[in-house]
């Protein structure tokens, strides 16, 4: 929507757009709050997926009921950092939102924060190293901006650009290398450009061009020579340059990613923001 606005300059659209997030904001509210803070998805309490991840190992060691999961919390931050900046856009009251935004921002730095990593965590698992997984919602908070300055630095230099953890040829895998459950199969090792792209927005949120440029030309290129290669774009991609082909889906289904799959693949995206950290027109 802020693209759209920026390139149309139609600010009033976002009068239209406001009331549609105020209601997404009131059904998190109401469905997916956790009383001692944050919010969830179903994939806490069964194998629904509702985040998106589909067998994501974060939820191989569930807790007994909802709690804080760190991508969700995250994206109701930036829902409420939205309709407070799209308030004051529209000269519309913004208190009740900034208020909201800041408190969630301090649950997620505080309670979902492990300042021995340097990593983000859900709720049930920030305090539990036997039950932590290394996986890249952790980088959520820092796409989203309810980060630290500080935790970002940490997130970014010390995870998302390691090539021992996520830093992979083609970036950025969706578990770390160095996690014992990492496998060449969906959600749990390979890469997902649209996952690549969020996170070098996160870089770029905080100052880090560099890491963003870097995240951006490495999938780009790897996404471009697998394209020469077999004349198609992927679902996901193998972290290593290997064939895509070669990769699991889910453990029914299909054997391996679909073809010609543009919904995960911002590669128009990517290539402008990688444009614009390059300074080029």
């Amino acid at each position: 929507m802020e693209a759209y606005v920026e390139k149309t300059g139609d600010v009033g659209v976002l009068g239209e757009a406001l009331v549609a997030l105020k209601k997404q904001i009131g059904w998190f509210e109401a469905k997916r709050a956790v009383p001692s803070g944050g919010f969830y998805y179903l994939d806490v309490v069964s194998d629904v997926w509702e985040s998106g991840v589909d067998e994501g190992i974060r939820f191989l060691n569930r807790p007994a009921g909802p709690a804080a999961c760190v991508d969700a919390t995250a994206h109701v931050y930036l829902m409420y950092d939205h309709a407070a900046r799209w308030s004051e856009q529209l000269r519309q009251p913004a208190d009740e939102w900034r208020t909201r935004a800041v408190a969630l921002q301090r649950f997620i730095q505080k309670e979902l924060w492990d300042e021995q990593s340097g990593f983000f965590y859900d709720h049930w698992s920030v305090r539990d190293p036997a039950k932590r997984h290394l996986t890249f919602e952790g980088m959520w908070p820092v796409v989203v901006g309810a980060a630290s300055p500080e935790q970002a630095r940490r997130v970014i230099t010390e995870h998302l650009m390691n090539p021992r953890e996520f830093f992979t040829p083609h970036p950025l895998t969706t578990v770390a290398l160095s996690d014992p459950k990492f496998e060449l199969r969906m959600w749990r090792g390979p890469v997902w450009n649209c996952m690549t792209y969020w996170a070098a927005r996160g870089c770029v949120r905080y100052g880090h061009r560099e890491a963003a440029r870097k995240l951006l030309e490495n999938a780009l290129d790897a996404t471009a020579a697998e394209f020469a290669r077999s004349g198609t774009i992927w679902e996901f991609y193998h972290p290593m340059l290997g064939e895509p082909s070669a990769l699991k889906r889910k453990t029914s289904g299909r054997d391996e990613p679909c073809r010609d799959y543009v919904g995960h693949n911002p590669l128009f995206a990517m290539a402008a923001l990688q444009r614009e950290i390059a300074g080029k027109n």
